[in-house]
């Protein structure tokens, strides 16, 4: 009833030629899913990026479009005042040279 030595040997090596091809191919096949996975993960977060930029894009034009009055007015007082420290630096300046030369040799 025992296996003569040749047959044991000849099944113990199909087993093992069984279990080299399932080892080989379980190594593939999680080889491929960790790749579709990155895969998935690459383009969802390209996605969410897009929607980040777009939702972006977004809430800058509401807030730009909400607050155009105070920003106009805003710039006008700017310029305003801009205007007027130019004009105060002239007269500094001019008032400055009055007191250094006599105004004969400034004309």
């Amino acid at each position: 009833m025992e296996e003569a030595p040749e047959q044991a040997v000849t099944n113990s090596g199909s087993g093992n030629a069984f279990s080299h091809y399932v080892r080989h191919h379980l190594f593939l096949l999680s080889s491929l899913l960790s790749v579709f996975l990155v895969n998935c993960i690459s383009m969802r977060d390209r996605f969410n990026t897009v929607v980040n930029v777009l939702g972006d894009c977004v809430g800058l034009a509401m807030i730009h479009h909400l607050s155009e009055k105070e920003l106009a007015v805003m710039d006008h007082t700017h310029e305003e005042s801009l205007n007027r420290t130019a004009e105060a630096a002239a007269e500094d300046h001019l008032s400055s040279m009055e007191s250094q030369y006599a105004l004969s040799e400034i004309e």
